[in-house]
């Protein structure tokens, strides 16, 4: 049985971490009673509501608004074996310990064959008890509505719903997602103050071209990079 580590801080509230898991994030994060299966990396700002689990996941941008229940790149199962039950595929299966006991273990099973990790990209809102298979990426800026079940690619600022789920619109015009993109504000300091009124997006979008016009890349008001281990010291960051 895997052991279990109780996280308690600032950034993740009563969650519950599988035994050698390493997960990386920028400051701040906050995931509250989040279960996380599999090594990855969360970008700042971005949040997990109760009883979300990362099963695994390559990675999450920063500003994500993942809702409670959601579940991302829970384990698939071979539909071309004598059986989908996992003693039939995995070498770790939840009954090894009554195989080994009696003399049932065989050395021809191996893991499933698992899919790519899921990827979420920046500023990207999940319903409530939603499921994001493996192998998905959601592009920046998407929506994903609740109890909606995500097997496929979403585009950068599509809404997609559904089970499964599908395109519904896009949240901007073609000509504002694409200079969304090319601004990628998520990568910018933000000094909230002077990016009202919010809902104006064609105004933002000027204010953030200025940033660009009056400097050189490698001068932008870029975020604080710095990445933090799960067990790094929060006590001198609260």
């Amino acid at each position: 049985m895997k052991e279990k580590k109780q996280i308690k801080n600032n950034f993740f509230k009563d969650c519950d971490v599988s035994k050698n898991i390493k997960v990386e994030f920028e400051n701040p994060i906050y995931l509250e009673e989040v279960k996380i299966m599999h090594h990855t990396k969360i970008g700042q700002f971005s949040y997990m509501g109760k009883g979300a689990l990362i099963g695994t996941m390559k990675e999450m941008g920063r500003y994500c608004s993942i809702a409670p229940g959601v579940k991302i790149g829970l384990g698939n199962h071979p539909i071309d074996y004598l059986s989908t039950h996992p003693l039939f595929f995995n070498s770790a299966s939840m009954f090894d310990f009554y195989l080994k006991k009696n003399l049932m273990i065989g050395t021809h099973r191996t893991h499933a064959v698992i899919a790519n990790e899921p990827i979420i990209g920046h500023d990207v809102w999940i319903g409530s008890d939603s499921i994001i298979s493996r192998g998905v990426e959601i592009g920046h800026g998407a929506i994903i509505g609740a109890n909606s079940f995500v097997n496929q690619n979403v585009p950068p600022y599509a809404i997609f719903a559904g089970n499964p789920a599908k395109l519904i619109k896009y949240r901007f015009s073609e000509e504002i997602i694409m200079q969304l993109l090319e601004l990628q504000w998520w990568n910018l300091e933000i000094d909230l103050k002077n990016y009202k009124p919010y809902h104006d997006v064609e105004k933002i979008i000027e204010i953030l071209k200025t940033y660009h016009d009056r400097a050189n890349p490698e001068k932008l008001f870029l975020l604080n990079r710095k990445i933090y281990p799960i067990d790094y010291k929060f006590n001198n960051h609260r």
